[in-house]
């Protein structure tokens, strides 16, 4: 019995020995495990899209001359950029943000020097800061080539006399990120298609007498590039009714020798309303100086300035009539009507009425 238990301790012992020199190993060390690498990014394909989604808004302050608190609500436009880098894309609906909140911001505070009644009136007698609301709408979203533009426009009224009207644009190529100037796509001053289609616009021989073309192309507030050419944007202020009311101009990529030109004769036959056309007075026969329309309404037509986009425009009694443009003449409608560029067509950006040739 004694013996027995000997043995099962010195075989115990020889156990015990044996699993702690297993876990001490053999003496011969285990590799280091491998360094951790962080993958690479895969770059994304270059294919670039832009959508506003929404809106997002800031509150802009300003104490004015005579201490009252004004609160300005500003929108501006939540975008998405998809299809760039993303460190581009964030750039870039920073800037639109920035562009536009800075801007209004900047015509907020001249108001320092004012005193607003309104304002003023509203709170008398409370601690309660002038609430005001600033309004804006997207004139342009998309991607020409490599760029990309977001154009806005934003009105604001601290009183019952002010307008602050302003557009805004930025357009940055998506590839490089580097913002892009107008001079880039156009010299608005020094090329002869911006004063062409200056000139050609429909407001511009009757609200802008006071001004040559240089003048206004060189006050240009915004501009986008599009597969149409390049769009010069301004402001105008409605209240003054002398200050020139020409918002937007469509400067072609290319432009035909004014010798190409269509004459005031090439407008003669028969023409009818598109089924979208916003504008719709019936058909009407042409017979230059006169259009009759079949209700019996005769218009009187005058002939102006070549449009300088290819067409021809035509004035009535106190107001536009519309642009003639001959098929092959593609028309930016701005997305009012489809155009039907294979067709002869007249076309007035501010009725809406787009005639077909029958």
């Amino acid at each position: 019995m004694p013996r027995t238990r000997t043995t099962l301790l010195a075989l115990t012992f020889a156990g015990v020995l044996a699993l702690g020199l297993a876990g001490c190993g053999s003496g011969t060390e285990d590799p280091a495990p491998s360094p951790t690498t962080t993958p690479t990014p895969e770059a994304v394909e270059f294919d670039p899209r832009i959508e506003v989604t929404g809106e997002a808004t800031t509150v802009l302050e300003l104490t004015d001359a005579d201490g009252t608190d004004i609160e300005l609500t500003t929108p501006y436009p939540d975008v998405a950029v998809t299809g760039v880098e993303p460190d581009i894309a964030d750039a870039f609906t920073s800037d639109v943000t920035d562009n536009l909140t800075n801007r209004v911001d900047e015509q907020l505070q001249e108001y320092t020097e004012l005193g607003i009644p309104e304002c003023a009136d509203e709170v008398a007698g409370t601690d309660d800061p002038c609430l005001r609301e600033a309004t804006f709408e997207v004139e342009h979203a998309d991607v020409y080539e490599d760029y990309g533009t977001v154009a806005t426009r934003t009105s604001f009224t601290l009183g019952s006399r002010d307008r602050n009207n302003q557009v805004h644009s930025v357009t940055t190529n998506l590839r490089t990120d580097e913002t892009a100037e107008l001079s880039e796509f156009l010299d608005p001053v020094g090329d002869s298609r911006a004063v062409r289609s200056l000139e050609a616009a429909e407001n511009w021989a009757l609200t802008c007498g006071e001004e040559t073309p240089e003048e206004y192309l060189a006050a240009v507030k915004g501009f986008y590039p599009s597969e149409n050419g390049v769009t010069l944007l301004w402001s105008p202020n409605p209240t003054y009714s002398a200050q020139c009311q020409v918002d937007e101009v469509l400067v072609p990529w290319t432009m035909p020798e004014e010798s190409e030109q269509p004459t005031a004769a090439d407008v003669n036959g028969d023409w009818c309303p598109t089924e979208d056309s916003v504008t719709d007075y019936g058909c009407a026969t042409i017979v230059f100086p006169t259009a009759t329309f079949d209700d019996g309404s005769v218009w009187n037509l005058y002939g102006g300035d070549d449009s300088g986009d290819g067409g021809f425009s035509f004035s009535t009694d106190g107001a536009p009539f519309g642009t003639y443009y001959p098929a092959g003449i593609a028309i930016d409608t701005a997305g009012t009507v489809t155009d039907s560029p294979d067709h002869d067509r007249i076309w007035s950006s501010q009725s809406g009425m787009m005639l077909v040739r029958q």
